[in-house]
């Protein structure tokens, strides 16, 4: 079977001389002859291509990309170690001088009294008790801790609150006492008052 023979099946095809179903019997006719071995095919027509078959030229280029891709590589993967060897380092600082932000009494006191949601007089007595036994150090660790805009919020949010109910309740100097805390912690918290 010549390549001729192939690809006059396919030009016939293409000019409208062969349907798509004449073109499909007869290409699948002549598959099934080189299968058969009724059809032998001549190795000029379809011989493997090896690497010694392509152009000097092209062996070239696909060296230079191969070896452009590995350096590449071996710069971004020398960044990222050296980027995470920075970051581990800064972080063990910070660690070392301030304790993690999990860690920190500073931050484990807002935490602990968000997650608790305890708004008596007691608890914001034994919060500020805390607050003010804690070193300035802590204290400051606490206020960049991500928690503590919300700790600001939810100060304001029941000062605002029990404002109101002040004059509602019958038992007032209960509210004004638990007013009076409130404001004592959003100072001790250096709250700035929201009016």
């Amino acid at each position: 079977m010549s390549a001729s023979a192939i690809r006059d099946l396919a030009r016939r095809h293409a000019v409208g001389e062969l349907s798509l179903e004449e073109y499909r019997a007869k290409r699948h006719a002549l598959i099934d002859d080189i299968v058969s071995g009724q059809q032998p095919l001549t190795y000029g027509e379809l011989r493997p291509r090896t690497i010694a078959s392509f152009q000097p030229r092209r062996v070239l280029m696909l060296s230079a990309v191969v070896v452009v891709v590995a350096v590449v590589a071996a710069i971004s993967i020398w960044m990222l170690g050296s980027r995470t060897n920075s970051v581990s380092a800064a972080q063990q600082r910070t660690t070392s001088q301030a304790g993690s932000p999990d860690t920190s009494p500073g931050p484990l006191l807002i935490k602990s009294f968000l997650s608790a949601n305890n708004w008596n007089t007691d608890s914001i007595q034994d919060f500020i008790d805390q607050w003010t036994s804690l070193p300035q150090q802590e204290r400051e660790l606490a206020r960049k801790d991500y928690r503590f805009p919300r700790l600001v919020s939810e100060v304001r949010q029941q000062i605002v609150s029990q404002r109101a109910m002040s004059g509602l309740t019958k038992n007032a100097s209960d509210a004004k006492a638990q007013l009076a805390k409130l404001q004592d912690m959003a100072t001790r918290l250096g709250i700035k008052p929201d009016n």
